[in-house]
């Protein structure tokens, strides 16, 4: 069996995630159904994890499960993290820029060089796109 919550799975976080999935796993086991131990981590966690018929729980963004994940696994949910100016089913990212860059805005940005994560982020190439396309930028 398979667990992982590997999208913000850092070393400055696994602690955290590790209780978190303590308590998932035992609500799961509290209801009858089986769960692993601890959570797989590193590279495992993602692509492996998410295509894995051992996989039991995980957490993915939304684009790779848009793009590929939805035909082989079901969501069941959505984390609310209580964001500030952010309700619950909706969806915030950040542009983020050196210090020492003058622009103020994010159209300021437009044909502008941008570095990105991977293709297959919501957060780190999807969102960015999507906001930078409803506008007409490039």
């Amino acid at each position: 069996m398979i667990a992982s919550l590997g999208m913000y799975d850092r070393p400055e976080t696994a602690p955290v995630l590790d209780r978190l999935w303590a308590a998932i796993r035992d609500g799961f086991r509290d209801r009858g159904l089986a769960a692993p131990d601890a959570l797989t981590h590193g590279a495992d966690a993602y692509w492996t994890a998410w295509q894995s018929p051992e996989l039991v729980f995980s957490q993915t963004c939304g684009l790779p499960y848009r793009a590929s994940l939805h035909s082989g696994v079901d969501m069941i949910g959505t984390p609310d993290n209580r964001l500030e100016g952010c309700p619950p089913g909706h969806y915030r990212s950040l542009i983020v820029k050196r210090v020492a860059d003058t622009r103020t805005s994010p159209e300021a940005f437009s044909g502008a060089p941008f570095v990105f994560n991977e293709a297959a982020s919501q957060s780190g190439w999807g969102s960015t796109v999507a906001w930078f396309g409803a506008r007409n930028l490039t």
